[in-house]
């Protein structure tokens, strides 16, 4: 007969189980064992105890008289030494305290003593470290003032310089302006102008010639004149009936800023539909 290997498998769970209940049985047995053995020991210990009382009753009373004095002596005698020593250690913490009492006088007398030495030597140390951080405060305060000094000097001048850019740049305006009406004020005298209307002179802000005398004095002498020629509107009496737009051509020749060509010919534009009353967007 053939044994598979799965018999073999559950016999040997079988016998592990019944090991594992053998090992506990054997535990409980320990246990038990355990337990006799304390209760044998204890009886054991109730012998000898009344075996003790069985002799000692047997004993005459004389006897347990003399043993129970010699215990009260021995007794006595330790209280006392106790006493003694408990004495002697009152003695000594007292003397202890003493010591200490006078040692804490020495010390504080000492250290009163030497105090206004150490107090004057942590001040002059703290003044000689403080006297060089506010030696070093001011020289960066110092440096900071000069830089912000600076700085505030190269605001203005560039203040300044803008003011100076700005009014330059109205004059050049101006100047270009004037030119332009100059050119067109020549051009209707070569047509032959009939009633030139009296024109207000174009005004500067009030600010600008106040804070800039200097600049409106270095002007030429011309720009009275050319700020009483500029006229937006020059009532002037031309030969349009030909062709204009030869007057916009004389105009494209001669000047070669477009701004000021731009002007004239606006000037021009407006003369002619003054003059025919005829709008005319060619040209």
């Amino acid at each position: 007969m053939s044994v598979t290997l799965k018999q073999i498998l559950l016999d040997a769970k079988r016998l592990s189980n019944r090991l594992k209940e053998h090992d506990s049985a054997a535990d409980h047995l320990l246990s038990q064992t355990q337990t006799v053995y304390k209760q044998i020991d204890a009886m054991k210990q109730y012998t000898e105890d009344l075996n003790e009382l069985s002799e000692s009753s047997g004993r005459p009373h004389a006897a347990l008289v003399a043993e129970i004095q010699k215990e009260n002596k021995v007794l006595r005698a330790l209280q006392m030494e106790n006493a003694e020593l408990r004495a002697a250690l009152e003695d000594h913490q007292n003397a202890i305290e003493l010591i200490m009492s006078k040692y804490r006088q020495q010390v504080t007398k000492l250290m009163h003593g030497r105090s206004s030495d150490i107090a004057k030597e942590i001040l002059e140390l703290y003044r000689k470290e403080y006297a060089q951080v506010i030696d070093n405060q001011n020289s960066k305060i110092n440096e900071m003032a000069s830089v912000i000094t600076y700085a505030v000097e190269l605001d203005d001048d560039k203040h300044i310089k803008e003011i100076y850019n700005q009014k330059d740049e109205e004059i050049s305006r101006l100047t270009v302006e004037n030119q332009g009406l100059r050119e067109l004020l020549s051009i209707s005298r070569k047509c032959g102008s009939s009633k030139p209307q009296t024109v207000e002179p174009k005004q500067e802000p009030a600010e600008a010639v106040e804070e800039t005398p200097a600049e409106t004095t270095a002007v030429p002498n011309s720009t009275k004149e050319e700020a009483d020629d500029d006229s937006p509107d020059l009532d002037v009496s031309c030969d349009f009936n030909t062709d204009p737009s030869k007057y916009m051509k004389t105009i494209k020749k001669d000047t070669k800023d477009p701004n000021i060509r731009n002007f004239k010919q606006k000037k021009l534009k407006g003369l002619f539909e003054k003059e025919t009353g005829d709008a005319d967007d060619e040209w």
